[in-house]
């Protein structure tokens, strides 16, 4: 779920829309247990969970405050009734800015660079543990059509198969270390591409506050309803553009 005051590559966390990206849905989490169960949904939230800390690891605040570092709180109603107020859509310059497209771009080639890498190991495990499966299935039914008394044969079968599942289950447990290594990976990634866009807006937003007088420039997302007036985002983003 997207915070008040966040800019993202998520365009309405939780909907359709990662500005990343691709569309795909925030997760909570990006590891399951690959030997049972699987729905291979895991690799999904990998990528939407990088998705979601590429959102909030940027921005957070509500507001930026300028023009002299007005403070609110102590301010008496009347002389906080004379406070001039801007507001910018951070989301949207993101999204419509060189430098934003850019980021995007550059986070979402890698994004599916990681996420191939995954889809093959993730295929390759499970063609494994399906034989892994059957080779089971195959021990059972030869010992139900022995009467339950084990042969030689048996013996040794089962002692291969139970060194292969140990190894199996080392393999998918380094897999899920891999995951978490490319979340991280994807989380510096973030603060790289984000780092100068953000320095740039912060830039640009103090310039235009300064010159309209603006006391307070509010994130869009913290209002219910803007006058167009008070709206700063085009030039905003004109200025990030060097327009």
């Amino acid at each position: 779920m997207q915070h008040a005051g966040e800019v993202s590559f998520i365009e309405g966390a939780g909907a359709d829309g990662v500005l990343h990206l691709d569309t795909r849905p925030a997760c909570p989490t990006f590891c399951r247990p690959f030997f049972c169960g699987r729905d291979f949904a895991a690799l999904a939230e990998v990528t939407a969970m990088a998705a979601i800390r590429f959102a909030r690891n940027w921005m957070t605040v509500l507001a930026l405050t300028v023009a002299g570092c007005v403070a609110v709180a102590p301010m008496a109603a009347s002389a906080f009734a004379e406070v001039k107020i801007g507001i910018v859509d951070l989301q949207k310059v993101l999204k419509t800015t060189v430098a934003g497209k850019a980021a995007q771009k550059k986070f979402d080639d890698l994004r599916k660079a990681k996420q191939g890498q995954l889809e093959a190991r993730e295929k390759d495990l499970g063609k494994r543990e399906k034989e892994l499966v059957n080779a089971r299935q195959e021990i059972e039914n030869a010992l139900q059509a022995n009467g339950g008394k084990p042969t030689e044969e048996l013996k040794a079968k089962v002692i291969a198969l139970q060194d292969k599942g140990r190894k199996f289950e080392g393999e998918v447990l380094e897999h899920e270390k891999k995951k978490r290594e490319i979340v991280d990976e994807l989380a510096k990634k973030e603060g790289e591409l984000l780092k100068p866009i953000e320095d740039t807006i912060k830039a640009k937003v103090d310039a235009i506050a300064k010159e309209r007088g603006l006391g307070v420039v509010l994130n869009r997302q913290v209002a219910i309803y803007v006058a167009e007036a008070l709206d700063i985002t085009g030039e905003v983003i004109k200025r990030c553009d060097g327009q």
